[in-house]
């Protein structure tokens, strides 16, 4: 496994139980192991002060082989800032970076912030990029002016481009956008709400919330699969009072979760729910779909883990809830008892980590 540490890089081997430092400047905040498992990229932060008072930080992006060899920059905070037209004031920042399956080519997209004010809390992620971790070279995918977030399919030929008001596709190489292959209402004060989804194991079809409608109880959607091949898209199931980003997909393809709220003045977080879907959806490759903190669906482990990334899976021992940071031994989601409406999962220690 593969996590951060102080700013390091570092390395637990599960055979030996101890760690290697990879990479030691202390400035590391985040890293993404590549689809075979021998390169690393991460994402360097520094600060410049602009003035007695004022000051942004700043990312780059920098790969190195697993081994700890070869360590090179391949975006630098220039090009980010340039690329993004950052202010003097203005930090910038990588809130998504993925590699592409099978390749040492990384898809990435940047944003602006004022760190002074909101942080990145409201920021909004701009543009599509890809580069060759092995020889640096660039792409601009998806020009920065567009808002947008991606996932990339898993045979590694296509990225599914979510924004506020519709799903798009586009091949990993910038031909064929196939644009506006599902439409919706922007909703969110005071930034947008992005859609979440998924691909389907054999990238066939994305799945994703899609036709948002706001409440004062929160959000409601539909979950749609929606086909790459131009085919109409199919409704799986509807959500109410909830918030697309927590949603998160069982591996076998027939349930999400999310979470729902109260009907109450102000809304409250009433729990986690499961919702079946409804068809045959297809199976996805288990991977985090949410950024919120979350039961997750057991059976086999997840490849990425709050403290790093799994080069392997392995079984998860039975009867046990994870969610992004935190397990609870001898607790799981209720079975589905056969009706159309979402069941509560949410235990009661779920429910104690969630009003925290």
């Amino acid at each position: 496994m593969v996590y951060i540490k102080d700013g390091d890089i570092l390395a637990w081997d599960e055979a030996t139980g101890e760690s290697r430092t990879i990479f030691d400047a202390g400035d590391v905040i985040r890293v993404e192991v590549s689809d075979d498992g021998q390169m690393l990229a991460f994402l360097r932060r520094s600060v410049v002060q602009t003035s007695d008072v004022d000051f942004h930080e700043q990312s780059a992006m920098w790969v190195v082989d697993l081994s700890g060899q070869n360590r090179r920059e391949v975006v630098s905070a220039e090009s980010l800032r340039e690329l993004l037209g950052a202010s003097e004031t203005d930090s910038s920042n990588i809130p998504e970076m993925t590699w592409i399956p099978g390749t040492h080519r990384l898809l990435f997209n940047g944003w602006t912030y004022l760190v002074q004010a909101e942080g990145e809390s409201h920021a909004i992620p701009r543009g599509l990029v890809s580069v060759d971790a092995d020889d640096g070279t660039q792409q601009v995918v998806v020009p920065a002016e567009a808002g947008l977030r991606f996932v990339a399919s898993p045979d590694g030929r296509q990225v599914a481009l979510l924004s506020p008001t519709d799903l798009s596709f586009i091949d990993a190489d910038g031909s064929d956008l196939r644009q506006d292959v599902l439409t919706y209402a922007q909703v969110g004060v005071p930034g947008p709400v992005f859609p979440t989804g998924v691909w389907t194991e054999d990238s066939q079809a994305f799945v994703v919330t899609g036709s948002i409608d706001e409440n004062p109880a929160g959000i409601d959607f539909d979950l749609w699969r929606v086909p790459a091949d131009g085919s109409a898209p199919k409704q799986l199931a509807s959500v109410q009072r909830s918030h697309p980003p927590s949603v998160t997909f069982s591996p076998d393809g027939q349930f999400a979760a999310h979470i729902q709220y109260t009907d109450a003045a102000p809304p409250e977080i009433a729990g986690w729910f499961i919702t079946p879907l409804k068809g045959e959806p297809g199976r996805w490759p288990f991977q985090a779909t949410s950024r919120w903190v979350m039961p997750a669906f057991t059976g086999r482990r997840t490849e990425k883990h709050s403290r790093g990334h799994w080069r392997s899976s392995a079984p998860v021992p039975p009867r046990t809830v994870t969610s992004a940071s935190r397990q609870f031994p001898g607790e799981k989601p209720p079975p589905f008892n056969g009706s159309t409406q979402p069941t509560s999962c949410c235990s009661p220690a779920i429910r104690r980590l969630c009003s925290s």
